[in-house]
């Protein structure tokens, strides 16, 4: 009875510890799907302001070739006598509606330089930050509170801290690669399909409760990889039909949105598989 008890009790343990260790690598994914996408999430916004900014110049600049047009169609049929004073105030608020359109015109291209010199600065960093946040997120919680557990998920939480984990298109996030949107200067460039897309390779670590069948391999490292790029309307619209309004957008504008992709493997990791 002792000895089949024994068993019993040991089947059980490692039965759930095997449940613990199954939950642990789905957490691990998770982790890195959350730092990939968060990270991409903050490329596409900056593709979508920039593309917003890039709307209204066009309004505006667009807005004062009107007036000018209709001011210049107005003094090709100048009339002559009591008209004429007439038709030159029409002319004078044409022209002051332009010159509007023109201050608001380079009130935004100067905004949009001011935006792009703080990405140029910032954004890695940011990108950065917002990929750390949705990895930790995530992974937090991946082990038991006490003793050996507590230390790996503090090691776990220290994982993103670095830059090796998160790649841009072949080099860390301060290799200068252009963090915004999709434009990427290599973006058309290769054949592996790593353009336009941030990558995420994290290795938590997992510690079995000790007494299991598993418990008895000792820590245990969960690899992870994912990648996030950005989607067009369009492509999403193309992918899942239910969301075919996105593919306008309201403005007609080539809104994107981030989104998970397969690979085969990420540089240095050949072998790595996205599941």
């Amino acid at each position: 009875m002792t000895i089949v008890l024994a068993v019993l009790v040991g089947i059980l343990y490692s039965t759930y510890d095997m449940a613990r260790l199954t939950s642990a690598k789905i957490q691990s994914q998770d982790a890195a799907d959350a730092a990939a996408l968060a990270a991409v999430s903050v490329k596409v916004g900056i593709h979508n302001t920039r593309t917003l900014a890039y709307a209204a110049m066009t309004a505006e600049a667009t807005l004062a070739r009107l007036r000018i047009a209709k001011a210049v169609a107005i003094l090709g049929s100048y009339p002559a006598g009591p008209g004429a004073a007439a038709a030159e105030a029409e002319v004078t608020a044409y022209i002051k509606k332009a010159d509007g359109h023109l201050k608001k015109l380079k009130q935004l291209r100067d905004t949009l330089d001011a935006y792009n010199h703080w990405v140029a600065q910032a954004g890695p960093q940011i990108v950065a930050e917002a990929a750390r946040i949705g990895y930790a997120a995530n992974v937090a919680g991946m082990n038991d509170d006490s003793g050996s557990g507590a230390t790996a998920n503090e090691t776990n939480l220290q994982l993103m801290d670095g830059d090796q984990n998160l790649v841009e298109n072949g080099g860390t996030i301060k290799s200068g690669e252009f963090i915004g949107g999709i434009n990427y200067r290599s973006e058309s460039a290769g054949s592996s399909g790593d353009a336009g897309k941030t990558f995420v390779w994290v290795e938590p670590r997992y510690m079995p409760l000790g007494t299991g069948l598993i418990g008895g391999l000792g820590a245990m490292t969960l690899p992870a990889l994912a990648a996030a790029g950005p989607a067009s309307s369009s492509q999403i619209a193309k992918a899942d039909p239910k969301d075919g309004d996105l593919a306008v957008g309201g403005f007609g504008m080539p809104w994107y949105s981030p989104r998970l992709f397969a690979i085969g493997g990420l540089h240095g990791y050949p072998n790595a598989i996205l599941h």
